[in-house]
């Protein structure tokens, strides 16, 4: 799997070394909130394209029962 993983890119396998988060910025409450998709910087977007192409061959490459177990799973890491 790790092999499958780096002959997509190194950003999937690097998402499943350190893990992705969706990004955040403080709003004027000084609260925590995700970003627009549309406001992620290249780097996150990068982070995030790796995340999916990862997701993606995870589900692809594993039985139907364990996909059952971690389809709602956001992060490759996680999977």
């Amino acid at each position: 799997m790790e092999a499958l993983l780096m002959s997509l890119d190194m950003r999937s396998w690097r998402v499943i070394i350190s893990g992705w988060e969706y990004p955040t910025k403080n709003n004027e409450a000084g609260q925590t909130v995700q970003k627009s998709k549309l406001k992620w910087t290249k780097d996150e977007d990068d982070v995030a394209v790796g995340n999916s192409r990862a997701l993606n061959a995870l589900f692809n490459a594993i039985d139907l029962n364990i996909f059952k177990l971690i389809n709602t799973c956001k992060s490759a890491k996680a999977a």
